[in-house]
């Protein structure tokens, strides 16, 4: 047991701590531009390439995905959670991701060659070697976006982050787009766009950083007592941070491996436009994060549940909305051959619900209590999705991965909110809808683990 410090381990680009939603309603503009540019990116591949090449493209990068979040170690997280309760300063927190990132890109990129190799032809619905390659590239880009954007949403630097994306989705789309029109896309040159706009989201994040901590502060270095400290965290905290992300995308991989390549490309396009859902409030719960690492434990989590209460009915909006224009925006925009995607995107819609609400939940909770329950719960709703879809491709095809995400997300994100109650004392029917108040755990001063 260990209490929170009085001083804030970072300071915060807002000038109270109540005004995290507006903020991230204030940035939706931008991250509609984002989305915006990264559905036309998305739309000019999927036009391009058609559903089998689409899926050659999209299923090296869920490949190369899960390998990434396998070895990357969750040091993101870790660095929140150490800064959050006073364990570490910025600069130190710098200089050890710094030291990690090159050991992880390493490792992820060697791994994803190589395993993407081995099953292109059962799983990856024959991709070349060349498109292998060029996914397995995003690897040491995405470390460096992890490690840098990570920090630098703990202190606040909301704004620049969102600008940050809204860049890079603006690069990949004017690159897929100038490659389309040159010289005719395939699998790997669309693979080049979306590589041109990580490089210029790192520089831009990278920079960032710097300004807080200096450009002697990006140095690898490691500080006397953080590795350990770090490892053991890790230790607790990685297992739920990879079963949650296998548990967004391991669906994808077991339609690629148990149903034809064009089934497998219809549901890439499903799961592409349901995550829009997720993706919009993801962006908008990125705004309570300072606040949550920041503010002491009471404050922390009164914010917590003041936003998530606030953000209810936009994820219940959202969700209406692409429900009721799914089938008509798809035949439109993406021509009859994609009609096939429809039921699944809508199924898929209604399971991204469940973790658009209960993110920020997840976020303070590995603030709170210890890791390793955090990861449990996350086994928990990995598990459901491996065995769900097992059983329910082979019977119902896409719709049936699509319903096994619906019982996967919302068993999970149920679990998160009692045990977000049970850590702040709050009554778990009161988590979505009462007034926000000081709970026990939060008021005491107490962070478990």
């Amino acid at each position: 047991m260990s209490t929170q410090p009085a001083t804030p381990p970072a300071p915060i680009d807002r000038a109270t701590p109540t005004d995290a939603y507006e903020t991230g309603l204030r940035l939706l503009p931008v991250r509609a531009l984002q989305y915006a540019s990264l559905f036309l990116a998305g739309l000019v591949v999927a036009r391009a390439l058609g559903p089998a090449a689409r899926a050659q493209y999209a299923l090296p990068l869920t490949l190369v995905s899960a390998v990434w979040v396998v070895v990357h170690l969750s040091l993101d997280d870790v660095a929140g959670r150490m800064l959050g309760r006073g364990q570490a300063t910025l600069p130190q927190l710098s200089r050890l991701l710094s030291a990690a990132t090159i050991p992880v890109s390493v490792v992820g990129a060697l791994a994803s060659l190589g395993l993407g190799i081995a099953v292109r032809n059962e799983s990856l619905a024959g991709a070349s070697p060349l498109v292998i390659a060029l996914a397995t590239a995003t690897v040491p880009a995405a470390v460096v976006y992890q490690m840098t954007g990570g920090l630098l949403l703990r202190i606040g630097r909301i704004r620049l982050f969102t600008w940050t994306l809204a860049a890079q989705a603006v690069v990949q789309l004017a690159g897929v787009a100038a490659l389309q029109v040159g010289l005719g896309l395939t699998p790997a040159l669309a693979l080049l766009g979306l590589l041109g706009g990580y490089v210029v989201a790192d520089a831009a994040l990278v920079r960032g950083l710097a300004r807080h901590v200096g450009w002697r502060g990006l140095l690898p270095g490691v500080p006397p007592g953080l590795p350990g400290r770090a490892l053991r965290t890790a230790s607790g905290l990685h297992p739920g941070t990879l079963c949650n992300y296998l548990n967004y995308r391991i669906d994808l991989l077991l339609v690629g491996t148990l149903v034809s390549a064009r089934q497998a490309g219809l549901y890439s396009l499903s799961t592409a436009l349901a995550e829009l859902v997720l993706a919009g409030t993801t962006a908008l719960n990125q705004a309570v994060i300072a606040d949550q690492t920041a503010l002491a434990p009471q404050e922390a989590v009164r914010a917590t549940l003041a936003f998530v209460r606030r953000t209810l009915k936009l994820v219940l909006g959202a969700a209406a909305l692409l429900c009721v224009g799914a089938y008509p925006f798809v035949l439109v925009v993406y021509g009859p051959a994609w009609a096939g995607s429809v039921p699944a995107l809508m199924i898929l819609t209604v399971a991204a619900i469940a973790p658009a609400i209960a993110g920020p939940f997840n976020v303070m909770l590995a603030r709170l209590i210890r890791p390793a329950t955090l990861s449990a719960a996350a086994a928990s709703g990995l598990l459901v999705n491996v065995v769900a879809n097992l059983l329910l491709i082979p019977r119902l095809g896409i719709a049936g991965a699509a319903l096994a995400s619906v019982a996967s997300y919302w068993s999970w994100s149920i679990v998160l909110m009692v045990l977000f109650a049970r850590a702040t004392g709050t009554s778990p029917l009161n988590l979505l809808f009462a007034r926000a108040q000081a709970p026990h755990a939060a008021a005491a001063g107490v962070i478990r683990g």
